[in-house]
């Protein structure tokens, strides 16, 4: 099989890395903002009312 083959599991490995940890940085950058807004308003909300 040739996700197991050793002359390419280093490059898989360091493939996947790279990807996680660009998918990481955009979604700290782009993702992760909007929901904390979100979460903040609907607190205030919440305290509002309560």
């Amino acid at each position: 099989m040739p996700q197991f083959d050793i002359i390419t599991f280093f490059n898989q490995t360091l493939y996947l890395l790279l990807f996680l940890t660009i998918f990481y940085f955009i979604s700290l950058r782009y993702a992760v903002p909007p929901v904390s807004s979100v979460i903040k308003s609907r607190v205030m909300v919440f305290r509002f009312y309560t």
